[in-house]
């Protein structure tokens, strides 16, 4: 976007040169997308594309404004191994570290293949990576794909995330993430834009996947530092999530977003910590926080 309006200079033609690397990116993934939806098709495997090309494609109001340089994809759990026999039959390289036996063994959600473009493919069962994190949650790919709905990408009918399941989604991840880089409040900010889902049907979805303290916290966060107009109202929290939420408050004063160094205290380390419950948030915090200040003090 910066590129379109500055004038010519040195740092025009290296934000340029950046605008015809990104061009080129999206060209290589939408290439190797047309390959995973041909090969998935051919054998029968339900499959949703979620995250970088859907936020850029669908999401945000100027399309192609976001970049990426992955490609997520969602199968149910037990069509994992086959569509991993499926890609790797058809060329996409998958290394045996990543094999699906290897990712169980390891309580993970997700493995990596390479494609044939260059596309790295994170093929998911599951949107929450860690075993112990998922026991908490109930976001499971049974209900992202009872919600999915179709949409278009450069051509393609594909599927994705429902409206509401997109807009937890994001939360769950910038939250997971850090949440304290502008990215993840203005995918946020961008998918609450351009659906206005009732707040209790937002707010309902959130208690059932156990997301409703991350939904608030990263509402509260998008409202402080991108846009206090979008934001749902949403009801008063209860005493207990009302305390995670003003220290969440506090920490992000101090520690603005992109203040963070890996491993280092900052309002990441609160959003890292939150979990189904402030009750759980908190037994997370106290174990999280001395190893991060340890890391700044160090």
């Amino acid at each position: 976007m910066l590129a379109v309006h500055m004038e010519p200079s040195s740092a025009e033609t290296f934000v340029r040169a950046i605008r015809r690397r990104v061009a080129g990116e999206y060209l290589r993934t939408m290439a190797d997308m047309r390959f995973v939806q041909r090969v998935f098709a051919e054998a029968g495997i339900d499959w949703l594309v979620f995250k970088g090309p859907v936020l850029s494609d669908v999401i945000y109001e100027r399309p192609r404004s976001r970049d990426y340089s992955d490609l997520d994809v969602l199968v149910r759990p037990d069509e994992i191994e086959r569509a991993v026999e499926v890609l790797t039959r058809n060329g996409a390289q998958n290394p045996p570290s990543e094999h699906p036996s290897t990712m169980y063994r390891l309580g993970r959600g997700e493995l990596s293949l390479l494609l044939h473009n260059g596309t790295l493919l994170d093929l998911h069962w599951d949107v929450i990576n860690k075993a112990e994190l998922r026991a908490r949650f109930s976001m499971s790919a049974a209900h992202l794909f009872a919600d999915s709905r179709e949409v278009q990408l450069d051509g393609l009918t594909v599927r994705t995330f429902g409206e509401i399941d997109t807009i937890l989604h994001l939360a769950l991840h910038g939250c997971f993430s850090g949440a304290d880089k502008l990215r993840y409040l203005l995918d946020l900010q961008q998918a609450l834009k351009k659906s206005t889902p009732s707040v209790s049907s937002l707010l309902g979805r959130a208690e059932s996947f156990g997301l409703e303290l991350m939904l608030r916290l990263m509402v509260n966060r998008m409202a402080a530092f991108v846009d206090d107009v979008v934001p749902p109202r949403l009801p008063r929290p209860s005493v207990a999530a009302n305390s995670w939420l003003a220290a969440d408050h506090f920490a992000i004063s101090r520690f603005p977003p992109g203040s963070r160094f890996e491993g280092r205290f900052s309002a990441g380390t609160l959003s890292l910590s939150t979990r189904e419950s402030p009750s759980a948030s908190w037994h997370s915090f106290t174990k999280r926080a001395p190893m991060a200040a340890r890391g700044r003090h160090g």
